[in-house]
Formats: structure tokens, C-alpha cells, sequence
């Protein structure tokens, strides 16, 4: 019975979370591009794993903290932008996806973004 003399109903909320450790597996790769001098592009990638990867991205082999975000999606999936709302000729090369959970080798995709003139 409850404080006022009725009933009491009430739920239980369980958790089930993986047994093991998963490692980090790119499930939706980035895709290169070609664009245009002052053109918006973003570049987006989804890993999954356990616990949740955490994505980061290179350009020309430096790691890029400015203009990504990453959207955890669940106990096992993040999902990554990186925007650029401006092209420009030195934005031309190698992009790439890498993701890590501390579980076994992190997983990686490269994609090359190329700038062209007007």
C-alpha cells in the first residue's frame, strides 16, 4: 500500500549491456568529393562498438578538432560530421575517419576531398 491507504503500482527499468568489449568498426564510411572554391561540404561517418567509439578526424595526417561533432546513437553507435562551410584550395587532400573505444585496433577509412576552382 501506498502513503494514502491504496494500491501501489510501480516499474522496474533493467539495463542490459553487452557482455564483452566490442571493438570500433566503421559501419558508414565517409565519401570523397569534388567541389568547388567556397562550396559547402561535410563529411560523415558511423562506428559502432563497445563501449561507444569515439570518432576523430585527420586531414593531411593532423588531427582536426575544430568543425566535427559526434552524436552518440545508442549504447554501440556514433555517428560524425565534420563540416567545412567554405572550401578552399588548401582544403584539397586526404580526410580521414578514425575510431577508437580502446578495444582492440582502431578502425579507419580515408577519403580525398578535391577543391576546384571556379
Amino acid at each position: 500500500m501506498d502513503l494514502y491507504g491504496k494500491g501501489s503500482r510501480g516499474f522496474s527499468l533493467q539495463y542490459i549491456l553487452p557482455s564483452s568489449s566490442v571493438s570500433s568498426q566503421i559501419t558508414i564510411p565517409p565519401t570523397g568529393r569534388n567541389v568547388t572554391i567556397n562550396e559547402t561540404f561535410n563529411l560523415t561517418c558511423e562506428a559502432e562498438g563497445f563501449p561507444v567509439p569515439n570518432i576523430e578526424w585527420t586531414f593531411q595526417d593532423n588531427i582536426t578538432q575544430e568543425n566535427n561533432i559526434n552524436i552518440t546513437l545508442g549504447l554501440r553507435s556514433v555517428l560524425s560530421t565534420l563540416f567545412n562551410d567554405g572550401a578552399e584550395i588548401t582544403d584539397t587532400g586526404s580526410y580521414v575517419c578514425v575510431a577508437t573505444n580502446g578495444v582492440g585496433v582502431p578502425d579507419m577509412v580515408e577519403v580525398v576531398v578535391m577543391v576546384q576552382g571556379t
